[in-house]
């Protein structure tokens, strides 16, 4: 699959847009980094393990995702970056919790054999998306947290309009420091 080029210079301008804000909204004074693992259901509804990375100060921060599986008949990659403004509701339990809107930018690649012989070709596609990214974390035992993060991705206005999107969502576990 072809992406057009005005599909890609749209989402690389709202990127740089999502990560000038960001930059603008960073707080100097302090940063955190978090690392961790997610159960994405981007695949498709298939959870798969992937890798997540963030960094943030006190008022803004950015995440980075990737999860997939690979195997003989077909293979998923999908990758997803978010920047969000952070807020800071209170205690739940006997930990913080952190909340987070903003944007995010997601992209993913498949392929599918054309059928089960060994030497037969394997059909390649991939997509994009832009969209408004939301996540809640809770922090427990210092920095340990987990949380859900979201993104909906907005690619066919008719489609969005029937309440029909390309979202990413991700269950995270890890460690900030």
């Amino acid at each position: 699959m072809q992406i057009p080029k005005k599909s890609i210079i749209f989402y690389l301008i709202t990127l740089s847009i999502a990560i000038i804000i960001t930059i603008n909204m960073i707080d100097s004074s302090f940063a955190y980094f978090k690392i961790g693992s997610t159960l994405s259901s981007s695949t498709r509804g298939r959870a798969h393990p992937g890798l997540y990375l963030g960094l943030e100060t006190s008022s803004a921060g950015i995440s980075f995702s990737t999860a997939g599986y690979n195997n003989t008949l077909q293979y998923f990659s999908v990758y997803q970056a978010n920047a969000f403004a952070l807020f800071y509701p209170g205690q739940f339990l006997w930990g913080k919790t952190e909340v987070g809107l903003g944007v995010g930018f997601f992209y993913y690649k498949m392929g599918l054999k054309d059928n089960m012989e060994i030497n037969s070709g394997m059909t390649d596609r991939g997509n994009l998306a832009v969209g408004p990214a939301v996540r809640a974390f809770w922090f427990f035992l210092g920095g340990f947290f987990v949380g859900i993060e979201t993104m909906l991705g907005i690619r066919e206005p008719y489609l969005n309009a029937l309440l029909c999107f390309q979202d990413s969502t991700q269950a995270v576990a890890g460690i900030s420091f």
